[in-house]
């Protein structure tokens, strides 16, 4: 227990004055030569309580003094706060991504595959993907131009939602590849994050992340990979990036992953941002690469103390006018001929 305002406690010092002053010796008593004759008689019962109603009136007082000292019991609780990962997943649509790679036992469309995988990773497989359910996850797909499809956002049924709708984008004036655009968008949105009440007061985002999902090499759009790419690494934000092509270079003797031109763009613009670059070409590889990012990018629940004050002051002020009343009703009956 503890007092908002213990400088009342210094009315106990004149309760004390008060008390001493009442049992000083009355001017109307008795002198007598010996007490004996009086020790051989026994006291009632009465006489044993007739200090009871003047020792429940300064209980009042006391209990009063106490009320108005504002007693308070603390309360802690603790509440759960996130650390949790900004992350913009951006999503190839151009016509090439309705190419076929193997998906489990069958060939499917490149992008078919991806949302899928996407989905895997934002809800969680229950094997190697866990789900991201603390972190804020925004969606950009592009072609010749990036389209934000879903905010950054909790509320991840309604990203998937949208993914599902997702479609391929072989209109002839806006097919194209302009992740450089994507990823300049994606970096501005995450940059932005903290300067705007877009974060929920109990959400601490920890880090920021880029995840770019692409079949092919940049050919539109106004910026450069390499200067998006510049901007997140300002900003402190990481790109992973993943290219989807076909099998062919597997069966190299060498076993030494060969990279295209635009694949090397890819890597670069990863690695200078903290990330990486990842190249696949099945749903089983692609789904390791979002494990990976999924062990790399943790989220973390840490708890925050909330002390909470409950106030007692009534209870006081309850138990001093009982105390009150109940020396009253005794002076005016069982004591009433007490002096």
């Amino acid at each position: 227990m503890i007092f908002e305002s213990p400088s009342y406690f210094y009315f106990f010092i004149g309760l004390t004055i008060c008390l001493l002053f009442q049992f000083r010796k009355s001017p109307y008593a008795f002198s007598f030569s010996s007490l004996s004759f009086f020790k051989q008689s026994n006291p009632s019962l009465k006489q044993r309580f007739v200090w009871l109603p003047h020792f429940l009136k300064y209980l009042s007082a006391s209990l009063l003094i106490t009320a108005l000292a504002r007693p308070q019991s603390e309360i802690t609780n603790f509440e759960q706060a996130h650390e949790g990962v900004a992350m913009e997943l951006i999503l190839d649509v151009s016509s090439s991504m309705s190419f076929n790679i193997k998906y489990e036992n069958k060939e499917e469309e490149r992008l078919t595959v991806a949302k899928s995988i996407l989905t895997e990773f934002i809800k969680g497989n229950g094997n190697d993907l866990k789900g991201r359910p603390y972190d804020l996850l925004g969606l950009i797909a592009f072609s010749r131009f990036p389209d934000t499809i879903c905010p950054l956002t909790f509320s991840h049924e309604s990203l998937c939602r949208l993914i599902e709708t997702i479609e391929i984008n072989d209109t002839p004036k806006e097919d194209g590849t302009a992740y450089g655009d994507a990823i300049a968008l994606a970096a501005a949105k995450l940059e932005s994050l903290g300067k705007k009440d877009t974060v929920h007061q109990k959400y601490k985002v920890k880090n920021k992340v880029i995840v770019l999902l692409t079949d092919g090499e940049n050919n539109s759009g106004r910026h450069l990979p390499e200067n998006a790419a510049e901007l997140a690494k300002q900003w402190g934000i990481r790109i992973y990036s993943i290219s989807i092509a076909d099998d062919s270079w597997k069966s190299q003797d060498s076993g030494k992953i060969e990279y295209s031109e635009a694949e090397i763009i890819l890597q670069k613009v990863s690695e200078a941002s903290g990330g990486f670059f990842k190249k696949v070409s099945d749903y089983d590889s692609l789904k390791v690469i979002y494990s990976e990012i999924d062990q790399l990018e943790k989220s973390k629940i840490v708890e925050i103390p909330h002390i909470e004050y409950l106030e007692l002051f009534k209870y006081f002020c309850y138990a001093s006018i009982f105390c009150l009343l109940l020396a009253h009703l005794l002076k005016s009956t069982i004591f009433r001929h007490t002096p």
